[in-house]
């Protein structure tokens, strides 16, 4: 967003809201109880909730001030902000939102902020589950460890501090395949729910308008008819040459969701974790302390592991 939030550095609200809300959502969606706005008042979670949406409203209102004032303090100078010790950066997401006309109007900050929290809330939890469960793949197959390190070392050299472009990430072919494979074991979101806007048919049974239906992504990847030995950790199943069934069915692998509601942030998220454990590769061999660890899966609206996941990082020579 373009400003530095310091949330991970100390003991933050904002993040603890957003935790708070994520359980209390899931809450809602299989009891009762929740499922109706009215009981979900009288409820012992709905005063909590509420504070933790002001909490998390707050936050993302004070970063979208904090921007628009930087902006505004520098439209006088030649950079407008877009310019940084005499090289140009890219504009942040924030600062496109600011600068948007729809209509030949301004977002509001109503509609900004929304869309901030959409990338804020739901573009984090996500990929600090998907890069967990990568790292604790990694750690649990060495030989596939080997391999990424060796096709990482190749694409980006000796460099301790490697460029990353789209072309270089373009490049790592069997990262590529890695991710898929995490993600496929471990979807960050498990399930999703879509709600039925006309009478729906499907393998017999009519689903009448405004039937929610949830989708279970993470069953439907560990499906053997879809993916044979669906426990097992395969990357190649990704290869380029290899037989896949979703080249046949686009919607039986969908860590992303699908559709016209799909992730908006797939390509972004696949970037930000080929650049991340490019990082830890180059520097870190990984190794689980307990070599028959299983991780326990924590029932939330984001896959975790319920006793956090013992991994050792230990500094390549």
């Amino acid at each position: 967003m373009g400003v530095r939030c310091r949330a991970q550095e100390n003991d933050s609200d904002y993040v603890r809201a957003v935790a708070g809300l994520t359980q209390i959502t899931f809450w809602r969606m299989y009891n009762i109880l929740g499922q109706s706005d009215v009981a979900f008042r009288f409820s012992r979670y709905y005063r909590p909730y509420r504070q933790m949406i002001k909490v998390s409203n707050d936050f993302t209102m004070t970063v979208i001030r904090r921007r628009r004032s930087e902006m505004e303090s520098a439209e006088n100078q030649e950079t407008e902000g877009d310019f940084e010790e005499g090289s140009k950066r890219r504009s942040a997401l924030l600062d496109k939102l600011l600068r948007m006309e729809i209509d030949g109007r301004k977002l509001t900050d109503e509609q900004i902020k929304d869309q901030v929290n959409s990338f804020m809330f739901a573009g984090h939890d996500t990929t600090s589950s998907a890069l967990t469960f990568i790292m604790y793949l990694l750690a649990k197959h060495p030989d596939v460890q080997r391999k990424l390190y060796k096709e990482v070392k190749e694409v980006f050299g000796d460099s301790k501090h490697p460029t990353f472009t789209q072309s270089t990430l373009n490049n790592l072919k069997f990262m590529d395949q890695v991710i898929k494979e995490a993600l496929r074991l471990y979807p960050s979101v498990p399930f999703v729910s879509r709600t039925v806007d006309a009478d729906t048919e499907l393998a017999g049974v009519t689903y009448p308008a405004g039937t929610t239906i949830s989708l279970g992504i993470y069953f439907m990847h560990h499906n053997p008819a879809y993916f044979p030995e669906p426990t097992r950790f395969k990357p190649e199943r990704f290869a380029p040459d290899a037989e896949q069934i979703e080249r046949k069915n686009p919607y039986v692998y969908i860590p992303f969701s699908a559709g016209s509601r799909n992730c908006i942030g797939q390509k972004f998220a696949m970037n930000e974790m080929k650049t991340a454990v490019s990082h830890v590769v180059l520097r870190c061999e990984l190794e689980l302390e307990d070599p028959d660890f299983v991780p326990r899966l924590k029932d939330e609206l984001i896959l975790k592991p319920s006793d956090g996941m013992p991994i050792k990082f230990l500094a390549r020579s």
